[in-house]
């Protein structure tokens, strides 16, 4: 997830998002300020509440205390990204929520780091657990699709969505505007990546894998990458690496969408739905509960 963490939902109707840069792994993954945020969704089975309900929360990573809670919004959510203190939520119903995140300390909740006598800088205050963390929706783009939003990323200012009615969208994240709408796949959208550097990939239903210019809206390259759904997606300056239900891992060629290597998982195994890649050399992926390093210098070394 480049420019920003996205989670998808689980079966327990809850999304969980995690800030990266500080996670300790484990289920209890420790964000900034030992914060962490959850977009929950009620089933409304138990106390009479709304099906498809939805409500942000900003939880204590190490006390387990509920630190915010937001109730704005009727309909499930199916992913998250968390760019700094701004946090966009995607929708059952085709709409965008963009919350913003705002602590709110005194005095008396400030920590310093530091100390006297270790030099002319004073220390610096921190905002301590106990700081009041506010969750607040900013402004929703109602329509963003008609259908389900699937797939949902960020990165260089802008924001990607996927949906099932087969299309993807590019907003810029500075006003929430819509710049493009993108087809070419004839099923659902079930991945998406782009990057600092405006590399858009998308993979669908339809097993296809699609190249995007960002500052054009146009389809760069098209090529049918899997038997089934593509599963994930990353890319380096010369490939393309996806996983699909057909249960392989392949790297392509970005320019010429010729397959180079594909690794056949177990038919035991669950599909990637993570993909890593690690300083040109290897892969790391995840299959359910497990995770998986692949060594493939020869390719990626090439290519890079």
């Amino acid at each position: 997830m480049e420019g920003g963490g996205e989670e998808q939902g689980h079966g327990n109707g809850k999304v969980e998002m995690w800030n990266r840069d500080t996670g300790t792994g484990g289920g209890e993954e420790q964000g900034h300020g030992g914060g962490k945020v959850e977009m929950s969704r009620n089933t409304g089975t138990g106390g009479g509440e709304e099906q498809g309900h939805s409500n942000g929360k900003v939880w204590d990573a190490i006390e387990g205390t509920l630190r915010s809670s937001n109730d704005e919004g009727q309909s499930g959510i199916t992913a998250l990204v968390f760019l700094n203190n701004r946090i966009v939520a995607a929708r059952l119903n085709g709409s965008l929520d963009f919350f913003s995140l705002e602590t709110h300390t005194s005095l008396n909740h400030l920590q310093f780091r530091g100390g006297p006598g270790r030099g002319s800088v004073p220390p610096s205050p921190e905002p301590c657990r106990g700081a009041a963390v506010r969750c607040q929706l900013t402004h929703s783009v109602a329509c963003a699709h008609h259908k389900p939003i699937t797939a949902l990323r960020a990165a260089a200012g802008r924001l990607v969505t996927g949906s099932q009615d087969h299309t993807l969208r590019v907003f810029r994240l500075e006003d929430s505007c819509c710049l493009f709408t993108l087809q070419g796949h004839s099923g659902a959208i079930t991945a998406v990546y782009i990057d600092q550097t405006m590399v858009l990939a998308s993979g669908g239903q339809d097993g296809a894998i699609c190249l995007w210019d960002v500052l054009t809206g146009s389809r760069v390259s098209h090529v049918f990458a899997h038997r089934g759904d593509v599963t994930s997606l990353t890319c380096t300056a010369s490939c393309v690496i996806s996983s699909g239900l057909d249960d392989v891992i392949s790297i392509w060629d970005r320019s010429s969408g010729i397959k180079l290597y594909s690794i056949q998982q177990s038919n035991e195994s669950q599909p990637a739905r993570q993909i890593l890649v690690l300083e040109n050399a290897a892969i790391v992926c995840n299959f359910g509960s497990e995770l998986s390093l692949v060594y493939v210098p020869s390719v990626l070394e090439k290519l890079d």
